[in-house]
């Protein structure tokens, strides 16, 4: 049966190339993707019209039609298949995404649960359901134990599903909890979310060694960071390549000095993507490239 061939670029979004067939799959941090409606059960205030960021209607429409255009502008002469997003306030921010801008006749359908984080931002993914067909998906619920000082955090989101050509994918949509507070104060945090998926992913190795999966996100660490490479247990050598292992394909644009983020203080690598050795092999019907 005729293999997917599997691509990656990354600039601040990252996304993934399967031509013939073509599946792309694309990462984008949308950055404060809210609507202009208080929701007094989140921390959305800076997003009001009273509010910090004196958030306006105008504002949010010139932001979701920005999103659009890099959406549609990362799949050169049609928009990626499946794209995972973070930063995401409600399912409704994506709808209206989805069907009042030039994204509309792609017919993308939303997989998106509301988490209980307290900013009231999530992760969300959205596919073109002629490429993709998700059977199972739900959230990996985050619940900091007593003695983490984390408060409330984004949820994974899991999405499992099939190709045209019969492969089976695995995706996850993370958004690690943040730095604020310090980098190794919060390191601990990331950690236990990392430890989280990769609970997850030996569960799928243990049914499947070949298993096709992605986890793709805003890491909130590097690719050579504890959480990625301890906690992930994602490689960021190639040296020898194991179907049942997880590789960082964000790692080598770190090495050449290129960033998905900058900051006052420093620039790097934050959105990352990292798969399954059996991608890179080309064992299950998908092959890098």
């Amino acid at each position: 049966m005729k293999k997917f061939i599997f691509t990656i670029a990354l600039l601040f979004i990252s996304f993934f190339s399967f031509p013939q067939d073509t599946i792309r799959v694309m990462f984008y941090n949308v950055e404060n993707f809210f609507d202009t409606q208080d929701d007094p059960t989140t921390k959305d205030d800076d997003f009001t019209y009273n509010g910090a960021k004196y958030w306006t209607y105008k504002k949010y429409l010139i932001k979701r039609n920005n999103i659009a255009k890099v959406i549609l502008g990362a799949g050169y002469d049609s928009p990626p298949e499946i794209v995972g997003m973070c930063e995401i306030e409600n399912k409704a921010v994506i709808g209206d995404l989805l069907d009042n801008t030039a994204l509309k006749p792609y017919n993308y359908q939303i997989i998106h649960f509301e988490s209980s984080y307290y900013r009231g931002v999530d992760v969300a993914l959205i596919y073109r359901p002629e490429y993709f067909f998700p059977d199972t998906f739900y959230t990996i619920k985050v619940r900091f134990p007593a003695n983490l000082p984390g408060k409330s955090t984004r949820d994974v989101l899991y999405v499992k599903g099939r190709l045209r050509n019969g492969a089976h994918l695995h995706i996850f949509v993370v958004h690690f909890p943040s730095r604020l507070g310090g980098k190794e104060k919060t390191e601990v945090l990331r950690l236990f979310v990392a430890s989280l998926v990769r609970k997850k992913v030996d569960s799928i190795f243990e049914k499947n060694p070949k298993a096709n999966i992605i986890i793709m996100g805003d890491f909130n660490d590097y690719p050579s960071d504890k959480s990625v490479v301890e906690g992930l247990k994602a490689h960021i050598k190639y040296d020898t390549i194991k179907d049942n292992e997880l590789y960082n394909m964000s790692y080598p644009a770190q090495q050449k000095g290129l960033f998905t983020h900058v900051s006052r203080y420093e620039q790097g690598i934050l959105d990352q993507a990292i798969i399954s050795g059996a991608i890179l092999n080309g064992s299950n019907k998908l092959k890098a490239s």
